[in-house]
């Protein structure tokens, strides 16, 4: 992996929250991405390896939600929060607009273990963009990221566990 995009916290952005174009390998794990017209754009040219990995994306201001993700030679989009409340959800995977978690998962091998689903911020009026962890459906949903830790601790020698939180 060339980028890691971890743990952050995109919000309120009058464009995408990230928009790169390819020319190597790029993670995004446990970010939330919050009222922004778009979560994630791939611009162009082509990239190798992308896990798009326990994710929050809601809300997104636009109507139409895009989050474009063609040109990846190895896509990997799972346990991922992706709330439509109610907007049109559209989903550009590999070239093909999906307009729904169900229909991206069934055609695709991305989808797996999402979500369609309030996250139940703690206080989005003040910015807290944390979830309860007693009701919302993300809390505990995750998959285990020691993987990418793991490879980020390999490459540069510097741990970053204790930045994320327990449970995705």
């Amino acid at each position: 992996i060339d980028v890691y995009v971890l743990g952050n916290v995109f919000h309120h952005m009058t464009n995408e929250a990230v928009n790169f174009f390819g020319g190597g390998d790029i993670a995004f794990i446990q970010n939330t991405f919050a009222y922004c017209p778009q979560g994630v754009e791939n611009i162009g040219g082509s990239v190798g390896v992308v896990p798009l990995v326990n994710n929050i994306f809601y809300p997104i201001t636009n109507e139409a939600i895009d989050y474009d993700l063609s040109g990846f030679a190895t896509e990997r989009m799972d346990h991922n929060l992706v709330f439509d409340d109610g907007n049109s959800l559209n989903i550009n995977w590999a070239g093909t607009v999906y307009t729904s978690l169900v229909t991206l998962s069934n055609n695709t091998t991305a989808g797996d273990f999402c979500m369609d689903l309030d996250p139940i911020y703690l206080n989005a009026a003040t910015n807290n963009f944390n979830v309860n962890t007693n009701t919302s459906p993300a809390y505990g949903t995750g998959t285990n990221i020691n993987y990418w830790t793991g490879l980020f601790f390999d490459r540069f020698g510097v741990s970053i566990d204790s930045y994320f939180k327990p449970n995705g």
